[in-house]
């Protein structure tokens, strides 16, 4: 079997500071192969994004990697000097943030951020410019060669995303950190994107780590799944795996919220209560508190890994469907999987 692009073991990231130390991610581990998109998905503040930042060490100086290991094509991130991580920082390993409109320059051009992304890469001034419209019409940007003298307010959110990927895209990277990168776009705008991404993928050979909290958008694009609550990973498996047959209660309660395809007059269901508070130190399973099937021992022990079959991995102490069947039965709590349950 060959080696995976990204190897990701018992990473720990805490932001440290004079009062508090919150516990952002905890123990995660995970891998993409070449060519493969692998999805981060959960509510905000589980630490997706703090994930993705932390595979290249991209952190504030409160934040420190306190434990585990990011392998990169076999090399430890989390060991390399800043003059190594600048060799594949946006070059081997490009990244796309939230937020298009404060990650791009306001007072510089298109052209000219796209140029600097093009440094190093032996390119005279024609070439460059060649090849920064070249990026642009790979994106879909209608008149690319104008488009390189407009500033970013000068264009609509689904330009500036896709700027942004075009600058991510110009060293053609192995690796593409793609953070929500339809966060705030209209529905029609984010299928674009999520088409230009997955053709982009195939015609670079590229491998992709997909940090969203939308779950459609982890059906159009990935391969594998990793679900993360409180700064761990609960659930890993396939795309098929983990949204066709979730085992922890987590995922089944984020499946659930969704609204269904042809009902339009069901409720929708939520989870109850409240995420926990990173800054304190949690006992026994984090989901416990909300959880429907949690029992003396969620709430005493952490839970480890149970593997379904094939690589699909949950950390719950229920995580087999009779275990949760006798819970329901002796507590008289009505299952939320259950049509009509609350």
């Amino acid at each position: 079997m060959p080696e995976p692009l990204l190897k990701v073991t018992d990473l720990s990231m805490y932001y440290k500071t004079k009062t508090e130390t919150v516990r952002a991610v905890e123990g995660v581990s995970f891998s993409i192969g070449v060519g493969k998109t692998f999805g981060l998905v959960g509510e905000s503040g589980c630490g997706k994004s703090t994930t993705a930042r932390s595979i290249i060490r991209l952190l504030p100086k409160t934040g420190q990697i306190v434990g585990g290991q990011v392998l990169y094509q076999g090399r430890d991130v989390a060991k390399m000097s800043q003059r190594e991580l600048r060799e594949i920082r946006g070059k081997e390993i490009g990244m796309i943030f939230q937020d298009p409109m404060t990650s791009l320059n306001p007072v510089t051009t298109v052209g000219k951020q796209l140029f600097e992304s093009l440094e190093g890469q032996g390119l005279d001034k024609q070439g460059m410019h060649d090849r920064a419209v070249e990026l642009l019409r790979m994106v879909n940007i209608p008149e690319p060669e104008e488009r390189l003298g407009n500033y970013v307010h000068e264009l609509s959110g689904g330009m500036r995303q896709r700027v942004m990927i075009a600058i991510a895209l110009a060293p053609r990277p192995k690796l593409l950190l793609a953070d929500e990168p339809t966060t705030a776009l209209d529905v029609t705008i984010q299928d674009q994107v999520i088409c230009l991404i997955n053709s982009l993928k195939e015609q670079l050979g590229m491998s992709v780590l997909l940090v969203t909290h939308d779950l459609g958008v982890v059906n159009e694009m990935c391969d594998q799944v990793g679900v993360m609550y409180a700064g761990r990973i609960v659930e890993i498996g396939s795309r098929r795996q983990v949204l066709d047959k979730p085992h922890h209660p987590y995922t089944e309660g984020l499946i659930r919220s969704l609204p269904a395809e042809h009902d339009t007059r069901s409720r929708l269901q939520s989870i109850p209560g409240m995420p926990p508070n990173l800054a304190r130190e949690i006992v026994g399973c984090p989901f416990a508190p909300r959880c429907p099937y949690a029992t003396d021992i969620c709430r005493a022990k952490a839970p480890g890994v149970v593997d379904r079959l094939d690589g699909h991995l949950v950390w719950c102490h229920h995580a087999d469907e009779s275990d949760r069947a006798k819970v329901t039965e002796s507590t008289g709590i009505l299952d939320p999987r259950e049509e009509g349950a609350a």
